[in-house]
């Protein structure tokens, strides 16, 4: 598939981790597909606009993709299946951390890369091509 980008807008989370670095999250994820945006963030869904809510238990046809809000383990989570072997899911976390505050957050899962190009970059990129190695 070409024409597909994702983005995220990351947040800061005021905890450290054990190197004193702060955390940050996604707070906000954008998916560029052909001519249409979708836009997701912890309290709303916006597909070219048009509000898709968390608490929708339908799925959405859309012209060239499938959207869907469902459960899984108590979180909810949103499908995006572009009906070419590429689907992504979105999951909304509200977490509390350390002094009683809370931080709500996205993850992002692909659940099948199958139509990626094996050159994907960006965000698709890091999470289909990704190689560890110890020194």
């Amino acid at each position: 598939m070409t024409g597909l980008y994702v983005n995220a807008g990351i947040i800061p989370s005021f905890d450290f981790d054990r190197h004193g670095r702060m955390k940050t999250f996604m707070g906000e994820i954008i998916i560029l597909y052909n001519n249409h945006i979708i836009k997701v963030t912890t309290t709303e869904i916006l597909y070219d606009g048009a509000k898709v809510s968390w608490t929708d238990s339908l799925p959405y046809n859309f012209d060239e993709v499938t959207l869907e809000v469902i459960t899984v383990n108590g979180y909810r989570v949103m499908n995006v299946d572009f009906n070419t072997n590429i689907q992504l899911a979105i999951k909304r976390t509200n977490e509390t951390r350390f002094h009683n505050s809370s931080i709500e957050y996205l993850n992002l899962y692909i659940e099948n890369e199958a139509g990626l190009s094996p050159t994907s970059d960006g965000i698709l990129g890091m999470f289909i091509i990704f190689t560890v190695s110890l020194d």
